[in-house]
């Protein structure tokens, strides 16, 4: 994997450099860009110059590359025959999640677990990637990753782009050929208090829970993580989000609001799901020890917004940028994909 990154916005001014960059014969490009760029005109462009080459990409909240994070950037990706021979990318028409996954397998002659894995990309405005993904793994046991495309926390407009051109629907889906195999990383920083709490009355749709252990749900909460009051509880909601337990691994639930009695998630939680809550670790020392468990020879980074926000409050995004000693294209985004959707994790592709 060759990268690029700039924050020049002026596509027509970068392109001979960001075509040097990259490898004269791609088979895929991955990309990643702040709203200061224009997506269509960023799709369009990159389709010029690697025509009929795999593409996809996602607006960001933030962007990585190797050794360091961006803001306000574009980064892209250009994969070569060696490590990925073979790369297809669809779009998901309506939220037919199935239908593409089945275009997806049918351009490869046969798909093997242990050198395949997906990525998705979605509108991380559209509140569906929870239906998107309970899709997914009903089509297939193959590994997908990803992430929701962000907006610059505007929270207005979220682009995905597949091909050259932009998604109508709620994403799209990548399947990747990596003959050399692949490891998947996956850090919340994150470590269980013991206390838990079990919604007993939610509101799925509005991804709010009215009530934990039949206790009005803001007060449940701020009580849990010893806040003096219900106001007081959203000062809580970085350092201790709720996390659904899986062998001893969270997959985390963040609060984004409070409405009355309610909370609001970032994810969706069920009625009778258990959830611990948590408490915050270092991000970089835990991202940095994650990293240092695998071999790789580059890297798909994919951190949530909450994570990078917390690491700017602490000054920390230069130390956490220079982790990725490897080739690396990442970005923060809007919520991340693996087995299910979650938040506050950094989901990681390391290619062999």
């Amino acid at each position: 994997m060759k990268v690029f990154s700039t924050t020049n916005t002026d596509l027509h001014a970068i392109s001979a450099e960001l075509e040097a960059s990259l490898p004269g014969n791609p088979t895929f490009i991955l990309y990643f860009h702040s709203t200061s760029f224009d997506a269509d005109l960023v799709a369009a462009s990159l389709a010029g110059i690697f025509p009929g080459v795999p593409a996809l990409g996602c607006s960001t909240s933030g962007e990585i590359v190797t050794g360091k994070m961006l803001n306000g950037g574009l980064v892209v990706a250009g994969f070569e025959a060696d490590e990925i021979p073979r790369a297809e990318v669809v779009t998901i028409e309506g939220d037919d999640v199935k239908g593409a996954f089945a275009a997806l397998e049918s351009r490869f002659e046969q798909v093997d677990f242990s050198t395949h894995v997906g990525l998705i990309l979605m509108d991380g405005l559209s509140g569906k990637e929870e239906t998107l993904m309970e899709s997914l793994s009903d089509s297939t046991d193959l590994t997908f990753l990803g992430g929701s495309a962000g907006d610059d926390l505007k929270f207005a407009k979220t682009y995905v782009a597949a091909n050259g051109r932009l998604v109508k629907g709620p994403g799209a889906m990548a399947l990747l050929y990596v003959p050399a195999g692949f490891d998947l990383i996956k850090t919340q920083s994150f470590s269980t208090t013991g206390v838990t709490l079990t919604p007993t009355l939610v509101d799925h749709q509005a991804r709010a829970v009215l009530e934990f252990d039949g206790k009005p749900a803001a007060q449940a909460y701020a009580d849990a993580v010893g806040v003096a009051s219900v106001a007081d509880a959203p000062n809580a909601f970085m350092t201790n989000p709720l996390g659904l337990m899986a062998d001893d691994e969270p997959f985390v639930r963040s609060p984004q609001r409070i409405d009355g009695d309610k909370l609001h998630f970032y994810c969706s939680v069920h009625e009778g799901m258990e959830l611990e809550v948590l408490k915050g670790q270092n991000i970089v020392e835990d991202t940095e020890e994650a990293l240092s468990m695998f071999q790789y020879r580059s890297l798909i980074a994919f951190n949530c917004i909450l994570r990078t926000l917390d690491l700017k409050n602490q000054g920390k995004t230069e130390a956490f940028g220079k982790l990725f000693t490897q080739p690396t294209i990442g970005l923060s985004t809007y919520g991340e994909a693996y087995l299910g959707h979650i938040n506050q994790t950094a989901t990681m592709l390391a290619l062999h």
